[in-house]
């Protein structure tokens, strides 16, 4: 910051002294005073100078600690299509151009001086546009974490769509037809009486990840070794490329690495909880399943897993502050959990919720019946949910909805129903990483500045200045000195 600083006013100095020294060469009304220089010089090393550093180390801050990314849950409260009836130049989105007439204006002429001489009409032909179809259709979903519907579909056309116009022939190709399958079975579900599940990607600030603090970090140094064996994905399928959708009912949070073999099911089990655990308590589980006899120590492995899931090589990806991770060290025959462990994406609480889930699962069933048992949301018909049924006997459900509940831990501890006092004081510990072209541009501004603010005592200020006012006399002594040097060197 220092070198930044005096950098600037070594480059604010050289281009006050090459104003001076060239600026009357061009025209001897243009000077500035040496307490115009002086000031000026001032004014970049004091205000302008520091305030610029302050505004980009406060970007630079601000950005590394927003814009984390997290799941919110909930389930889908309503399927909806809206119709839109088509005619000739009207809403519709797939036209085609369709009886020609003739269309013109005035455009105006000019002589060979560029003045208005008047002016001539020009007639083109235009055309209509007919749509393809009597009616195109939007498809859309409402979710009890989103504030409006979410369109799943945007103008397409009916199953067997009736052409707008017969007679000329227009064809139906390169447009889809009827509802995507994720709309059809979000609206068979809710007609069979069970919510399906939802999740979106929020943005949010996370000071424990922006921090250089370590200490409320996980730290292994098995990283390495688990990353040749493939042993450490991502919290979510496709992270860090995931396409950050609204809705999207198939965000692989269950992941099957090593040579366990995935089952079908899962995710979705997994996702029918998370409905329910974000809806009422703003949690949201991911689980990894592997082999327990890829890894020699439990502990070690989920050391690293974490280390692995809040590093920079996840970027703003890193585990959220809402979730939960579940791991299963799972027998070879895929039959039995051998051993569990359970971490937050906070340093701080739901210690005991983490414990229960260990014992717990151990050397228990690897069933979604026995995990996860079955989550059910219930539509109440209006667009909302009734109420969440779930497995009593199922060991997650039962250890974070009734016996330890999940306490979302705070990060700014101001939101309604936080837990904790808060990390944002981590955020005064957060470097700035401005990069080379940020102070170079902070440089360029700073000597704009001081360009803008020599030219206008240069000029604004020399207006009205009467001739022999003591700044013109030193301009003159100036302009006679320096004629005066001429004159001698031409002699010389």
């Amino acid at each position: 910051m220092i070198l930044f600083w005096f950098i600037v006013i070594a480059s604010t100095i050289g281009l006050g002294i090459a104003a001076q020294r060239f600026a009357p060469t061009f025209d001897s009304s243009y000077s500035i005073s040496r307490i115009e220089f002086v000031g000026t010089l001032a004014v970049i090393a004091v205000v302008v100078s520091p305030l610029t550093l302050w505004v980009g180390d406060s970007l630079s801050v601000s950005e590394q600690i927003n814009g984390f990314h997290e799941f919110f849950n909930g389930s889908v409260t309503e399927a909806g299509v809206t119709p839109t009836i088509c005619d000739e130049d009207g809403d519709c989105e797939h036209t085609y151009d369709c009886h020609p007439y003739e269309d013109g204006h005035f455009v105006t002429d000019y002589d060979s001086k560029g003045n208005p001489s008047g002016s001539h009409y020009e007639s083109h032909t235009s055309y209509h546009q007919c749509p393809y179809a009597t009616v195109e259709y939007d498809y859309w979903l409402t979710t009890n974490i989103d504030d409006g519907p979410v369109l799943i579909d945007d103008d397409v056309f009916d199953t067997n769509p009736i052409s707008w116009d017969p007679g000329e022939g227009a064809g139906f190709d390169g447009v889809q037809f009827g509802p995507s399958a994720e709309w059809t079975e979000a609206r068979d579900s809710l007609a069979a009486g069970i919510a399906p599940p939802a999740t979106r990607v929020h943005d949010y600030a996370n000071f424990v990840l922006a921090s250089q603090d370590d200490a409320l970090k996980e730290f292994s140094t098995d990283i390495a070794k688990y990353r040749k064996k493939h042993l450490l994905p991502t919290h979510t399928g496709n992270v860090p490329e995931f396409d950050n959708p609204v809705v999207d009912m198939t965000a692989v949070k269950f992941q099957f690495i090593g040579d366990l073999r995935p089952s079908a099911g899962w995710n979705k089990a997994l996702a029918a909880f998370n409905a329910r655990l974000g809806a009422t308590l703003r949690g949201d589980m991911h689980v990894v399943a592997l082999p327990a006899s890829a890894v020699d120590s439990p502990d070690s492995y989920v050391s690293a897993l974490m280390t692995y899931w809040q590093s920079p090589a996840l970027g703003k990806w890193g585990i959220a502050k809402n979730s939960i991770a579940l791991v299963l060290g799972v027998s070879d025959d895929g039959k039995t959990i051998k051993w569990a462990r359970a971490e937050t994406g906070m340093p701080l609480g739901n210690e005991e919720m983490e414990v229960a889930l260990k014992l717990r699962l151990a050397d228990t069933p690897f069933t979604i019946e026995n995990v996860f048992g079955q989550t059910i949301a219930k539509p109440d018909g209006s667009g909302g949910i009734d109420d969440y049924t779930w497995s009593d006997n199922a060991i997650v459900p039962r250890t974070v909805f009734r016996d330890y509940v999940f306490a979302r831990a705070s990060m700014s501890a101001k939101d309604k129903g936080d837990n904790g006092s808060g990390f944002v004081y981590l955020g005064d510990e957060v470097e700035s990483n401005l990069s080379v072209w940020s102070y170079t541009l902070m440089w360029f501004i700073d000597l704009v500045v001081a360009a803008a603010a020599w030219a206008a005592c240069a000029t604004v200020l020399r207006i009205g200045e009467p001739p022999t006012s003591p700044m013109n006399e030193s301009r003159n002594r100036y302009d006679r000195n320096n004629a005066s040097r001429r004159y001698q060197r031409r002699q010389w």
